[in-house]
């Protein structure tokens, strides 16, 4: 399995993928590789064939992330890539995709805890209008934007009160053009917090956050208000599309 991987990740479709989704994709796909395929066994699942791998194997995998259901239907998804490039590589030996008969775990749709307005209301209390937190948060309730996105809005973005940009993902090849309106209450947020700087959202040195970075800034702000969230910024996103908080 681990050959196949490996070949998979030189064709020109996966190299053509946005830099965050092949880490992604990768690091699900290498996460099996140590992981043996029963309990105790010292046969581990990067030693097995692409051949010999079966729809049972595959739901072993998923399995041991039935907990996170968003992390388990990501294993499924990525094998069902591996195996489709099998079947059009006739070297592997691949003669189906026993992936594709292994079903997504049902469970939160968005795969994960959606924030409610109680602890919006926490987080608020923690950071008030004008720090940096708060402008964050507002930011992020009110573009519904990934965090991809949140660290590059700025000033030179906005245009007769629209914030205009292309979407980071999918910039390369299937670019989205958005349009969002600043409603008084982000406005009022921006307007309060101190910055020189045209982008919104710095560090504590006065550069742009890194998604990476600012996902762990926010985490750590969101532990100070006492919630406790493994992907605080991405759980906001459908906080947002359900509850319009003004």
């Amino acid at each position: 399995m681990v050959l196949a991987v490996h070949a998979l990740y030189r064709l020109d479709e996966f190299q053509a993928l946005e830099r965050s989704t092949k880490r992604a994709r990768r690091g699900i796909l290498e996460s099996t590789w140590d992981e043996p395929i029963v309990p105790n066994s010292n046969v581990l699942f990067g030693d097995v064939p692409l051949s010999k791998m079966t729809a049972q194997a595959i739901r072993v995998i998923r399995d041991r992330k039935s907990s996170l259901p968003e992390a388990a239907n990501g294993r499924v998804k990525a094998a069902r890539q591996v195996f489709a490039w099998g079947l059009e590589n006739e070297t592997t030996a691949v003669l189906a995709n026993p992936a594709r008969d292994v079903k997504y775990l049902k469970g939160n749709p968005d795969g994960f805890h959606t924030w409610t307005i109680e602890e919006v209301r926490r987080f608020e209390d923690r950071h008030p209008v004008g720090t940096k937190a708060r402008l964050a948060l507002t930011l992020l309730l009110f573009t519904g934007v990934r965090r991809s996105d949140v660290v590059r809005l700025g000033r030179q973005m906005v245009s007769s009160g629209w914030l205009r940009f292309t979407e980071v993902k999918g910039a390369k090849s299937n670019p989205k053009q958005r349009e969002l309106p600043i409603l008084p209450t982000l406005q009022a947020a921006i307007d309060a917090t101190p910055s020189g700087h045209m982008t919104f959202l710095v560090t504590e040195f006065g550069k742009p956050f890194t998604p990476a970075g600012f996902g762990n800034k926010f985490r750590d702000w969101c532990n100070q208000a006492g919630l406790l969230c493994a992907r605080p910024a991405q759980q906001l996103r459908p906080t947002t599309a359900r509850h319009r908080i003004g």
